[in-house]
């Protein structure tokens, strides 16, 4: 609409003093905005008259000492920033505030870098947030385009914020006031009204502008919080936070107004380096011929003569009788000398801004150059250091912001998304160390912390813009996964192995029915090979028989058939007990015989290691010879008898491979 209607000036405050603040801050916004021409034009002329203003051209704006400042001090925001929430138990906050959530893909960190410089340059500065068509949105406002009111209770805190806004209504433009009024919370109202010279509230326009009027309870359920607290959908950002105001717009004024000098300076230097930069020829006697007169019927009007090196002036005598006399003058101005003072004053500038003279740094050819002030990367990290305090609470009271709006939006359409309203923290993140940088500062907190002179949370914060809340969270985190993950060898050129998983828990009962099935396997063997056994090999296998069963008989509680061996007092003389009945142990027959068990048969550990013998031969541990001999002298075995025992086991047979 800018393009096919002229716009109509916005109207004035009428109050003087909102009137000087309004116009001090559009001067302002104009230097940032690079339209200060007319504002340096006027600036000039009341200091040297239209006259010598008129001599010197086009004035130079090349150079603007509050915007250079601004923006290099605007380094907050040069990485984006991290935004955490208090309740670790939030499993869809990173929707809203994750790398890749609602804030971050509505452009916000990526506008916040020149919002910065322009709230540094104007004091203070308005981001606007409201959500459409699903997606979060945000548009800075500038303080010359908006009124506002505090609770006397709290001065820097608004509850009135009107903006002031071109629209078109009624078939032209017209400028409007959107008012937003919560001084009194239980009769919130949102208004649109004509703005008149003033800035006199005429016609409200509401109902026009939006079919329908929101005052008291009608006041927009999306301009509330989920307890029904009504709230203005801005943020009020500031370059330095007083308790007492709600604006400040002529603080750092030394810096508009040495921008302006700068800026008259650089357009004298450019006159003279134009006009007055060589040497000046003169004339007595004699008369300028071809002089032109020039702005005829104002102040400037005079005759002048265009003059160059490179042109030849005409000069006609006054009269016969005089002696004319030509001469030359040495160059009018030093500009070197000229361009060096200048320099100075910028850096004076500079450094009453907050820039630190040690950390000032010029990236133009020239050490005296004032045109390309740049901070070196400490300097940098200061001034963010300085601005965190000022910024974190507006950006972490926006994100706050964008979860009520967003909350109220998805509510509207069926979709709740239940993000928590308040406790969140952003974390800036600082401009990157240089390796030597680095390493001097890892040296410092080790050794700190070696000599117990600071804690473990403070060292953390050392390395970025942690609060202690924040550090002492971190810290907890990374212990919990110290602890959960699984230990590491480091082996040099060697690829640690990862840990195998823990066996699985086995019960009692599982363990006893194992044993169980392992004895009866061994049962099994044992009657298969007494089928073909004779002689003193037969009695053997009688005895481990029977010490197998009794074993599974005192696992399980079942009595069970036993070969019992009773030894008379003639070592020669060997009887052999008939089989005990049904229901009748080992044991028992052997008492009948009046032997005791272990004096018949095999214990349960000679059984076991009999067994684990012939096993070693089986997997090639032992050799066969060693294995029968073995059975031989540890058990009392005839020869004969072990290697019948030992069966094919170190001849034929091999045992299955173990998956």
């Amino acid at each position: 609409m800018y393009a096919t209607m002229t716009a109509p000036m916005p109207p004035a405050p009428g109050n003087p003093d909102e009137a000087r603040r309004v116009e001090h801050e559009r001067h302002r916004y104009a230097m940032m905005e690079g339209r200060w021409q007319p504002i340096l034009e006027s600036y000039m002329e009341t200091q040297l008259g239209s006259v010598r203003r008129a001599a010197m051209g086009l004035v130079d704006i090349s150079y603007c000492a509050l915007r250079t400042t601004s923006y290099e001090l605007a380094t907050l925001y040069d990485a984006e920033p991290d935004v955490r929430h208090n309740q670790l138990a939030s499993p869809n906050i990173d929707r809203l505030v994750g790398s890749a959530g609602s804030i971050a893909r509505s452009g916000l960190w990526s506008q916040m870098s020149r919002f910065q410089a322009y709230t540094l340059a104007l004091r203070e500065m308005w981001m606007r947030a409201d959500v459409e068509d699903g997606r979060l949105v945000y548009r800075p406002v500038a303080p010359h385009m908006t009124m506002a009111e505090a609770d006397p209770a709290r001065p820097n805190v608004p509850t009135l914020f009107g903006e002031l806004r071109l629209r078109q209504i009624e078939g032209g433009l017209m400028w409007t006031f959107e008012v937003w009024d919560i001084r009194n919370p239980a009769e919130p109202t949102y208004r649109v009204l004509e703005a008149l010279d003033g800035w006199k509230a005429g016609r409200d326009l509401t109902r026009l502008v939006h079919g329908a009027t929101y005052d008291g309870v009608n006041y927009p359920a999306s301009w509330r919080r989920a307890n029904g607290t009504p709230i203005i959908p801005a943020i009020l950002y500031h370059a330095s936070t007083y308790g007492d105001r709600l604006f400040d717009p002529f603080a750092n004024i030394e810096l508009y107004t040495g921008s302006l000098q700068l800026g008259l300076f650089y357009s004298y230097l450019a006159h003279c380096i134009r006009d007055a930069s060589y040497p000046q020829r003169y004339a007595i006697g004699v008369r300028v011929a071809g002089m032109d007169s020039s702005d005829l019927g104002s102040r400037a009007a005079r005759s002048e003569v265009t003059s160059d090196p490179t042109t030849i002036l005409m000069l006609d005598p006054i009269s016969e009788t005089s002696q004319a006399m030509m001469g030359q003058y040495t160059a009018g101005s030093d500009v070197e000398k000229l361009e060096s003072v200048i320099a100075a004053v910028a850096h004076r500038l500079a450094t009453d801004a907050g820039l630190s003279p040690s950390e000032l740094q010029r990236t133009s050819g020239s050490a005296r150059s004032g045109y390309a002030i740049s901070l070196s990367q400490e300097g940098k990290r200061q001034a963010q250091r300085r601005y965190i305090m000022q910024f974190r609470a507006s950006d972490e009271a926006l994100v706050s912001l964008s979860a009520v709006l967003f909350n109220r939006w998805t509510e509207a359409n069926s979709e709740p998304s239940n993000y928590p309203e308040g406790g969140y923290s952003v974390i800036y993140r600082e401009i990157p160390l240089s390796p030597q940088e680095m390493e001097a500062r890892r040296k410092h907190v080790l050794e700190m912390l070696a000599a117990g002179l600071m804690s473990e949370v403070d060292a953390l914060r050392f390395f970025g813009s942690l609060s202690e809340q924040d550090a002492i969270a971190q810290l907890a985190a990374i212990r919990a996964m110290k602890e959960q993950a699984p230990p590491m060898t480091k082996t040099e050129g060697v690829t640690p192995t990862p840990p195998t998983e823990p066996a699985a828990d086995v019960s009692h009962a599982e363990a006893m029915a194992d044993a169980v099935d392992e004895l009866v396997a061994s049962e099994e063997a044992v009657t298969g090979l007494l089928e073909s056994a004779t002689g003193d090999h037969a009695e053997v296998l009688r005895e481990v028989l029977a010490s197998i069963r009794e074993a599974r008989a005192y696992l399980t509680g079942s009595p069970v058939e036993a070969v019992v061996e009773l030894a008379g007092e003639d070592e020669d003389q060997v009887e052999t007990a008939a089989v005990p009945a049904e229901g009748e142990s080992i044991a028992a027959t052997a008492a009948a015989a009046g032997q005791p068990a272990s004096a018949v048969a095999l214990n349960g550990a000679q059984v076991q290691a009999a067994q684990g013998i012939i096993v070693a031969v089986s997997r090639g541990e032992l050799p066969r010879e060693t294995g029968v001999q073995m059975l031989i002298q540890f058990f009392s075995i005839p020869a004969a008898q072990a290697d019948e025992l030992m069966g094919p086991v170190g001849r034929s047979f091999t045992p299955p491979a173990v998956e």
